[in-house]
């Protein structure tokens, strides 16, 4: 809205409310004997004016000019007519009785702003000598007074930037307590000789305010500076773990040379379990006892709204593919119009340090940062009593920790929404729309009821609770006795009591994975590979390597003991962090594999932390549904998949129920699916569905194929080969179309086979041998095929596919592996040699004698090479493992326990148990 703000935008309108704001303002002055017209109080007004009202006079704006109530020629001359009007008598009476509300928020905007004024400058004559002998300067007069930064709370209750003869100060309406604690523990981490010390801010503590520096950003001088400054954040991460903090972001850190300096401190402790909540609906618990809960590190969750990076260690490069603003377009004519256009804005990242006018490149310092955080959390944990103490002498105990329920945007979406001008008409309109935010009906919920009474005043609700209660409050008032689970003191003595070396451990395998999903371009060239090195002595060895990695990282909740595994999800030019998923290329496959080798193995320990998982990423799944893929591979197809093996393995009824579920999710989606490919599209079910039917004759699972097979056969009409491979080729497309033809016996679909896997040829990368888009892929598509259309072996077109098929294990048996092949199964190695695996162990009957004893040889070759590979090279140009299944280690591992036992099932041929 800022072209909205510079223009020249109804001024006329609002100059009735500037001059009454002006006369309040007046008064005040008079009545304090100081001047508090300040320049930029006015222009914060009136943007809170523009703010509420701009939607109303644009939309009257059309209502004038459908009336032809506006005088002009042009367009721009009636905007003019328009312009003239607002600022009459007449129209000010005329909003007065169609937009009450709009009235009645302006008043309350002034009255607030007014006072937020007279006691800031209250404070400030109080405090000046205070302020002189803790700032070491004078203190005379204020010349300007910003108000409005940070979120305005009840009564106006927000941030200030005070200018005067002392340069500038901070003000902050609340207490100050929590620096001092903050200030208490960096003396105590540098008195245990913390390699790097850190600075404290100088701040003045009142009662129920204070002040503090105004710090502005200084740059590094050279890469050592840059190095101290990033081990100093690494320390500052370990102190927001102890505490539990949250809401540590981009805005919260200013980069004042090599020292970070963390300039809000009011989320230092967050609680986290609500009492009356289901463990379902409480979010924060789960991410309580990690370092992702600070807010300080980047986790781009794809499910999340805000997909925008607010972290405080890269936060600040607002662009996103979900959020929206208000923007204006046609300003100046009678078309003018506000339209919702998605956020895109670099805010200046006064969080990030920069080096000869150049920002730093965070990446680089990665370890740096780690060791400041593994530095101070050894220190934590070999002195837990003397940091228990040091925390019990603090002032922390006095401090008001403010607790977030919703964040910002979700506030200011409600806040906009109420400016629409329906929502002006009435209060009754406008608590219509605030009363939403109750998510069970009409359950009464006192939080909530608070917040809907904040919002109908235009206010962003603000609670915290005191250190050593469980009780929630909101400005001076008890919200909710016993509203928490723990109190600030008793969740920071479990985090210190909880810490150890495998705490540690944990934590720093999240930051490591939070890191990645800064990486551009993750996926790189084999030749730009170099990774730590691992050597196995047998497959099952290696299998058990990386389950047992695997396992050490999966996260306990404490009070659900509900069982999570934070992965990296890949995507276009970007990766997320979050917990499991069922999909098969990712978290679901990891599932499904750990299940597999713990069922192997006889692992009760282990089966018992899958079984966990799966619970957890199927709740989630049932939950994220609507939103998600129907991929088979990606989507709601993954659950069915995993769900109905499971069912098959153990004969347990309630997989199968669980996996009805998914398959009426399914059904009720499958008219939207566009995608005809194997692994995002209509031919993965078609496969898939067909080979539950071939384990189980369930009516149900039949309409839903049949119903599959339709929509394939309207998606023929329109398709053309563009790409070679099973997973998005015609290999894949033509797999499905050969199970329509064996569950049908309708020849006539042989000739689309046919015509497609001609086509394929145009499009075959001759150097790729692998899975997804390569000779192996193709391979197994055409081996499954052929046994389908086994009846029809003396037909001209299966005789031609037999013929493609033999050239395509002639390529596989010539492939001969480089020094820097990838290892995963969708693109690598191990993939290549899975494919292998099924052709020999499951399409026996289209090979020769001669073809299978080269395909046994060719294996075992392969074999002797994976087994001698001492890198774990999975295409990645970070140094550190993904543990998802298709491009991750997990799927190699689920290869090697198929080298040991076939009897598991290929992932990568929709394989049942």
């Amino acid at each position: 809205m800022e072209n909205i703000r510079n223009a020249n935008f109804f001024t006329d309108f609002y100059k009735k409310y500037m001059d009454i704001f002006d006369s309040k303002l007046k008064e005040s002055s008079e009545r304090m004997g100081m001047a508090l017209a300040f320049p930029a109080v006015r222009k914060h007004i009136y943007e809170e004016f523009l703010g509420i009202s701009k939607m109303v006079l644009i939309y009257e704006l059309h209502c004038y000019r459908e009336a032809g109530l506006l005088i002009g020629d042009s367009s721009e001359e009636r905007f003019e007519s328009y312009n003239e009007i607002v600022g009459t008598e007449e129209f000010h009476h005329y909003i007065e009785k169609n937009y009450p509300v709009l009235e009645y928020l302006f008043q309350r905007k002034m009255e607030h702003a007014v006072k937020c004024v007279e006691s800031i400058s209250e404070a400030f004559i109080n405090d000046k000598e205070e302020l002189s002998n803790v700032f070491g300067k004078k203190f005379g007069k204020i010349d300007d007074m910003e108000i409005g930064n940070g979120d305005t709370h009840q009564l106006g209750k927000t941030v200030a930037i005070l200018t005067g003869d002392f340069g500038k100060v901070v003000y902050k309406s609340r207490d100050f307590y929590n620096d001092s604690a903050l200030n208490d523990i960096v003396e105590f981490l540098n008195r245990y000789s913390i390699r790097c010390k850190l600075k404290k801010n100088r701040v003045l503590g009142k009662k129920g305010y204070g002040w503090q520096e105004f710090i502005e950003k200084k740059e590094c001088m050279n890469d050592e500076e840059v190095a101290r400054f990033y081990y100093r954040e690494g320390i500052y991460l370990a102190i927001f773990y102890i505490f539990n903090s949250g809401d540590m972001h981009y805005e919260n850190i200013i980069a004042d040379g090599e020292y970070p300096r963390m300039i809000d401190t009011e989320t230092l402790v967050t609680l986290s379990g609500y009492k009356n909540i289901s463990l379902k609906e409480n979010v924060h618990n789960f991410a309580r006892d990690n370092v992702l809960s600070t807010s300080f590190l980047p986790i781009k969750n794809k499910r999340n709204v805000m997909d925008v990076d607010l972290c405080g260690l890269s936060g600040g490069n607002l662009k996103s593919q979900k959020m929206k603003e208000y923007d204006i377009e046609n300003y100046g004519t009678d078309q003018m119009k506000l339209v919702r256009k998605y956020i895109c804005q670099q805010m200046e990242q006064t969080n990030i340090p920069k080096m000869n006018g150049e920002q730093v490149n965070i990446l680089a310092w990665r370890e740096q940062l780690i060791e400041g955080f593994e530095d101070a959390m050894n220190i934590f944990y070999k002195n837990k009593e003397q940091l228990s103490e040091c925390i019990a002498k603090s002032d922390i105990k006095y401090s008001h920790q403010r607790q977030l329920f919703r964040n910002t945007y979700s506030y200011a979406k409600f806040l906009q929404t109420g400016c629409y001008p329906t929502y002006l008409t009435s209060l009754e309109q406008r608590k219509k729309l605030f009363e939403k935010m109750r998510n069970s009906g009409n359950i009464k919920n006192q939080r909530v009821e608070h917040e809907i009474s904040l919002l109908m005043e235009g206010c962003i609700p603000a609670y915290y609770s005191m250190f050593e209660e469980r009780t929630l409050y909101s400005n001076g008032k008890v919200i909710q006795t016993e509203f928490f689970n723990q109190s600030g003191n008793e969740t920071v003595t479990y985090k210190i009591s909880s810490l150890s070396p495998e705490t540690i451990r944990l934590q720093k395998h999240i930051i490591n994975l939070s890191y990645m999903t800064l990486i551009k371009d993750i996926i790189k060239k084999p030749a730009d590979i170099g990774n730590s090195a691992e050597y196995y002595e047998n497959f099952m060895q290696g299998a058990k390597s990386i389950f047992d990695n695997i396992s050490k990282n999966i996260l306990i909740d404490p009070d659900s003991e509900k069982q999570d595994l934070y992965i990296i999800r890949l995507g276009d030019h970007c990766q997320s962090l979050q917990g499991l998923d069922m999909s098969l290329y990712e978290g679901g496959g990891l599932i499904w594999s750990m299940y597999c080798y713990a069922r192997e193995t006889e692992n009760n320990q282990l089966m018992k932390q899958c079984l966990a998982l799966l619970e957890s990423a199927e709740d989630k799944q049932d939950k994220m549904a609507v939103l998600e893929s129907t991929s088979v591979y990606a989507g709601i197809g993954s659950a069915v998949y995993i769900l109905f093996n499971i069912y098959m393995d153990t004969g347990d009824p309630k997989y199968y129920k669980l996996c009805e579920k998914y398959l009426r999710k399914i059904s009720e989606r499958l008219d939207t699916i566009e995608s005809i490919d194997y692994m995002h599209g209509i031919s993965g079910y078609v496969v898939l569905l067909s080979k539950m039917l071939e384990k189980e004759k369930h009516d149900y699972l039949l309409r839903i194929f049949e119903k599959s097979c339709e929509i394939l056969c309207n998606l023929m009409k329109c398709y053309r080969t563009e790409t070679a491979g099973i997973a998005h080729g015609s290999s894949g497309v033509a797999l499905a179309l050969s199970f329509l033809v064996k569950h049908t016996c309708d020849r006539s679909y042989l000739k689309s086979i046919e015509k497609i896997l001609c086509d394929e040829k145009n499009y075959v990368e001759k150097d790729n041998m692998f899975w997804c888009r390569g000779t192996a892929g193709s391979a197994l598509a055409k081996a499954q095929i052929l046994k389908n259309l086994k009846d029809m072996c003396n037909d001209s077109i299966y005789l031609n596919i037999k013929k493609e098929f033999d050239k395509e294990i002639g390529l596989l048996l010539e492939y001969r592996s480089g020094e820097n092949d990838n290892l995963c199964l969708c693109h690598g190695l191990y993939g290549y040699y899975d494919v292998m695996n099924s052709i020999i162990c499951n399409e026996k009957e289209i090979l020769t004698e001669h073809i299978s004893k080269a395909l046994i040889r060719k294996m075992e070759v392969v074999k002797d090479r994976l087994i001698k590979i001492t890198e774990k090279r999975l295409w990645l140009t970070s140094d550190y493992m993904l543990e998802t299944f298709m491009l991750g280690s997990s799927g190699p591992a689920y290869a090697m326990l198929r080298m040991h036992h076939n009897k598991y099932p290929s992932i990568l041929s929709l394989d049942i148990i």
